[in-house]
């Protein structure tokens, strides 16, 4: 009779780790599927550089320079262009149009170039326990190092994990080559085959239709 209760307590237990595992994995695809058709939903052939955040929208300058402080604001050079307070989106989008660049500097102190025809996702505020952010296009990246939050680039294609280095990503959505190229420290590349790749100094991963 023991070896009968403990035989169903552990089904049971089994039972409800299955069903937890898949209500999170299917709660991480819909974030992930929700955020790429946001990527998608936004149009790059525009005349200026802009951050959407919910239904407020702030143009900025080509090749200008935006902050991200710790509480959530955003400022380019100077001036404020978006209050924490204002923002009531906890995602904010960066649309860099052909023909511009811009850069920007996340609260960790992770700075970002994006190359023309780029649209990113980034969170008004990095959790606790993780730094992600969604990419459609071309970036250069110094990641901020933080052993506690790993730092992910996600685009359809690939995944790029780091805790702290400086290395290029160039997925553009509806371009057949994806690379990464490190420049220093090392990542972690998944690719939708779910391999791993890790990259050393130097290297290039590529990843072709």
């Amino acid at each position: 009779i023991v070896w009968y209760k403990w035989s169903a307590a552990a089904v049971i237990f089994i039972l409800i780790s299955l069903s937890c595992l898949y209500y999170f994995s299917q709660s991480f695809w819909s974030e992930r599927d929700s955020m790429f058709a946001m990527l998608d939903s936004l149009d790059t052939h525009v005349e200026t550089v802009h951050i959407i955040a919910g239904d407020v929208k702030a143009e900025i300058g080509d090749n200008a320079m935006i902050r991200q402080t710790a509480v959530g604001d955003i400022v380019v050079g100077h001036n404020e262009k978006l209050k924490s307070d204002d923002i009531k989106s906890e995602v904010m989008q960066l649309v860099v149009p052909y023909g511009k660049h811009s850069k920007i500097r996340f609260s960790d102190g992770t700075v970002v170039w994006a190359n023309s025809g780029t649209k990113l996702i980034y969170p008004k505020q990095f959790e606790a326990d993780e730094r992600e952010i969604y990419l459609d296009g071309e970036i250069y990246l110094e990641v901020a190092k933080d052993e506690e939050r790993p730092f992910r680039v996600i685009s359809k294609k690939v995944s790029i994990e780091v805790l702290g280095t400086k290395f290029n990503v160039s997925a553009y959505a509806d371009d057949a080559l994806q690379s990464v190229v490190l420049v220093e420290g090392k990542v972690n590349v998944k690719a939708n085959s779910n391999e791993d790749f890790v990259l050393l100094p130097n290297q290039r991963f590529k990843l072709s239709d």
